[in-house]
């Protein structure tokens, strides 16, 4: 059964409601001091006479009566957020001083070994350093990527869960000539451990792309929108037929 069409005016209705329930609990309705429209006044949740600096003075103290994040969540009765927590001792500071990066993608550690940490480009490098002094990079990997577009290159590199007896790692990036995705299993080098091997590309996965952007995702996107254009005209044709009809 096809659900009746909606009233404007029903809809205007429930929205200015909706509006006036969350208005300053110290403001007159539209149109004068009283309410006049039949509607009683929405409970704003404090004791008679308290004031709006009240109320939000009982809101933060609220807020921060618990461990911070993980207090229980605060009941909002006004529709006003509550002053913000202090931030406390935090400070920034650059994690790796010494080293620079050319569009630095993601950094992480293998699954059981904190000895070195990883670091991705875009352009295609892996880039390895010492966990415990990172001064300086050396190159773990690098791979030829297609960067004819700003999505893309290097995307992203993964670790076999037994990483360390095996030395198996994964990477995903975009290729040319076809213009495709791959996904590629390599391995460590026998005789060095933080250099990997490239002669031992195994791919697994490797997807044509139409575009240089979005990849995949971007034609599904194309094909949902156009079977929405498509429906739209074929009911603005139904339409147009029905009332045809009618005046005939």
């Amino acid at each position: 059964m096809t659900p009746p069409p909606l009233n404007p005016v029903s809809v205007l209705a429930a929205m200015t409601a909706l509006l006036m329930s969350c208005a300053d609990p110290g403001a007159s309705p539209p149109g004068g001091g009283e309410n006049t429209g039949g509607m009683a006044a929405p409970d704003q949740g404090g004791a008679p006479g308290e004031t709006d600096a009240t109320a939000d003075a009982d809101l933060t103290a609220r807020y921060e009566d618990g461990p911070g994040p993980l207090s229980p969540r605060v009941e909002n009765e006004t529709c006003r957020l509550p002053a913000a927590p202090p931030v406390g001792a935090m400070r920034l500071a650059p994690a790796f001083a010494d080293l620079s990066f050319d569009r630095l993608l993601w950094m992480g550690a293998a699954p059981n070994d904190d000895r070195f940490i990883y670091f991705i480009e875009q352009g295609g490098r892996i880039l390895v350093a010492d966990a415990g002094n990172p001064v300086s990079t050396k190159v773990f990997l690098e791979e030829e990527v297609r960067r004819g577009h700003n999505e893309e290159g290097l995307l992203g590199m993964a670790f076999h869960p037994e990483y360390t007896q095996n030395g198996r790692f994964y990477i995903y990036y975009s290729a040319s000539n076809p213009v495709r995705t791959v996904l590629s299993e390599f391995q460590r080098s026998a005789a060095r451990e933080t250099v990997a091997d490239p002669t031992t590309e195994r791919v697994l996965l490797e997807i044509e792309q139409p575009f240089g952007n979005h990849f995949i995702f971007r034609e599904i996107q194309n094909q949902q929108r156009s079977a929405k254009v498509n429906a739209m005209v074929n009911l603005c044709l139904a339409k147009a037929a029905k009332d045809k009809n009618a005046v005939e």
